[in-house]
């Protein structure tokens, strides 16, 4: 008897670490997974909405609704877009997903997008999610994870590919938004890999890459893709009360074999409802100065909404505007309402940090005999080490000639 007990409670973490995602592809239509299950706001929401995936060819169908409880996995549910069967992403890493038929077609936009990237690409099995929206506010974002069976097996070819396309209806310009963060370099198994999953190529932006599904993490993993990036998030600056058009879709490069998806987050996704904006954190290095007086605005007009504020719970009294100072690190929360129409009131939280004060000695004086030279160098970069002694390593030094240009960073000095 004791035996026994001593084996449910080791095999019960095991299984609750082990626990797969699951995917429905019935519970919600296309429509709810976009406006119930991504946006999720009662006074914003999509229109127009269209889509594609195998079962316009008589083959497997890559839209889901995916849940999640798997700490393994960076977020708890949301939608799936694949390039094979939705439902067969789910957990373990058991079997190599080649789902779909031959019938079921590319899509000629990403192809022209992995063009202008000088990426060659015939693509097949796309599945393909757009609607429009038009935000009330500058902001849009949205956490999403690619992952792909091509993962260790073929990740120094070219691979399966997805794009973001974005679009401003009005002007008619788009952008792909399914970028290597901070560059122009479209994401795909190429663009982020980890040669430790298959030496035969080096790495690539293998900070982005979240885990490999294979080997001995098989049995425990949540999703049936032998690995995916960790959670990124695709974000652009939009222009208030104008009309745009999104794309998001996933296609298999040249043949069905070796599939691949996108998870985008519950709740995740900001197409302007979310009026502050992304969290301020140094983690991200977007913290505010130290010292700095930040300006937190929600970017709407007043005369057609209303606003109260909070910082870490507590109601932040006579702030009624569409914005606020901001001088100290916190929780910010503003709750707007539309005073023109019933909606009823949106809450938007915002995590502001602050970068520590800089403290360090004064540099030391630089002394040169007078031999009666016309002029004299010095070699001030001999202060460096003396006043980054407390700073993180790496910390950047300049001088300048004057306070004003070291306080506007310009004109730096030759450091010798």
């Amino acid at each position: 008897m004791k035996k026994s007990l001593l084996t449910l409670i080791l095999l019960a973490p095991v299984f609750a670490l082990g626990q797969a995602i699951t995917v429905n592809t019935s519970s919600h239509t296309v429509p709810q997974l976009v406006n119930n299950v991504l946006i999720n706001s009662p006074c914003v929401s999509a229109t127009n909405i269209t889509w594609q995936t195998g079962t316009n060819y008589g083959s497997s169908n890559g839209i889901g609704y995916f849940q999640n409880t798997n700490p393994n996995f960076p977020m708890p549910g949301g939608v799936i877009l694949s390039t094979g069967n939705a439902q067969n992403a789910q957990g373990p890493n058991s079997v190599l997903l080649n789902d779909g038929s031959a019938a079921w077609g590319g899509d000629n936009d990403l192809e022209q997008t992995l063009a202008q990237a000088g990426i060659p690409m015939v693509s097949t099995n796309a599945t393909v999610l757009e609607f429009d929206f038009t935000p009330i506010s500058s902001h849009f974002n949205f956490d999403f994870v690619f992952a792909s069976e091509e993962y260790g097996n073929f990740q120094c070819q070219f691979s399966d590919a997805f794009a973001f396309l974005l679009t401003n209806i009005n002007t008619g310009v788009t952008t792909n938004l399914a970028i290597v963060p901070n560059s122009t370099t479209p994401i795909s198994v190429v663009t982020i890999r980890d040669f430790l999953y298959n030496s035969s190529c080096n790495s690539q932006n293998a900070q982005y890459f979240g885990s490999f599904n294979g080997g001995s993490q098989a049995a425990g993993s949540p999703t049936n893709f032998n690995g995916e990036t960790i959670l990124l998030n695709a974000s652009s600056s939009l222009i208030p009360n104008t009309p745009y058009h999104i794309k998001l879709v996933i296609a298999d490069r040249s043949d069905n074999e070796s599939d691949s998806a996108i998870f985008i987050s519950s709740d995740s996704f900001n197409i302007g409802q979310d009026v502050l904006g992304l969290d301020l954190t140094a983690t991200t290095n977007t913290a505010v100065c130290f010292g700095q007086t930040y300006v937190l605005s929600t970017g709407l007009d007043p005369a057609v909404y209303s606003f109260s504020w909070t910082k870490n719970g507590a109601i932040i009294p006579g702030a009624t505007s569409p914005s606020i100072n901001v001088t100290q690190a916190g929780n910010y929360t503003v709750t707007y309402t539309n005073i023109l129409n019933t909606c009823q009131p949106v809450t938007d939280v915002l995590n502001i940090e602050y970068l520590p004060e800089f403290v360090t000695p004064n540099p030391v004086p630089l002394y040169k005999c007078d031999t009666g030279a016309a002029n004299y160098s010095f070699d001030l970069s001999y202060n460096t080490p003396i006043i980054t002694a407390e700073l993180p390593t790496g910390t950047p030094v300049s001088y300048h000639i004057s306070q004003a240009d070291a306080n506007n960073d310009v004109n730096p000095l030759p450091q010798t």
